[in-house]
C-alpha cells in the first residue's frame, strides 16, 4: 500500500482529485503533529514555565487533549484516500485499525489515565478536561 500514492501519480486519470485531497491531508496532518510534538517539547523543556511538570494546555493542545494523535489518524487516512484508485478497499483496515489502536487501545486511553492518576485531584486539570476535547476540536468532547 505504501507504493500505491507513487502509482497512482503516475496515472493521474484515475485518481487526480483523491490524490490531491489526500495529498492535502496527509501534509496537514503531518503538519498537525509535527506541531503538536514540537509546542509539548517546547512547553516541558522550558525551564522558566512553571507548570512544565503538567499537561500541555498551549497552541494545538488548547483544542485537542491529544493535537499529535489527531495528525497521526489523519495521516493514515490520507494514505488510505490517496491508495483508492488502485488499492483495494479492503485496505480501508489499515486506518481504521490505527484510528482504533490509538483511540481506544494504547494512544489515548494510556495518556488519560496517566493525566488521572497524577491530576485528577487539580481543578484546573478538571476545567481543561471540560473544555477541551479529546481528539477533534470542538467534537466528541470524551472524558
Amino acid at each position: 500500500m505504501a507504493l500505491s500514492p507513487v502509482k497512482v501519480a503516475s496515472d493521474a486519470t484515475k485518481g487526480g482529485a483523491l490524490l490531491a485531497l489526500g495529498s492535502l491531508g496527509y501534509i496537514l496532518g503531518l503538519g498537525i503533529e509535527v506541531v503538536a510534538d514540537w509546542q509539548k517539547s517546547r512547553f516541558k523543556s522550558d525551564k522558566s514555565n512553571p507548570n512544565r511538570h503538567k499537561w500541555c494546555d498551549i497552541g494545538l493542545w488548547k483544542y485537542s487533549r491529544h493535537p499529535n494523535y489527531l495528525g497521526e489518524i489523519l495521516i493514515w487516512w490520507s494514505i488510505f484516500v490517496m491508495s483508492q484508485p488502485t488499492a483495494p478497499f479492503w485496505s480501508i483496515l489499515s486506518p481504521i485499525f490505527v484510528t482504533g489502536l490509538i483511540s481506544f487501545v494504547s494512544g489515548i486511553p494510556l495518556l488519560e489515565a496517566k493525566y488521572e492518576s497524577k491530576f485528577g485531584n487539580d481543578t484546573e486539570y478538571q476545567q481543561y478536561k471540560q473544555k477541551t476535547p479529546i481528539l477533534f476540536p470542538g467534537v466528541f468532547r470524551r472524558n
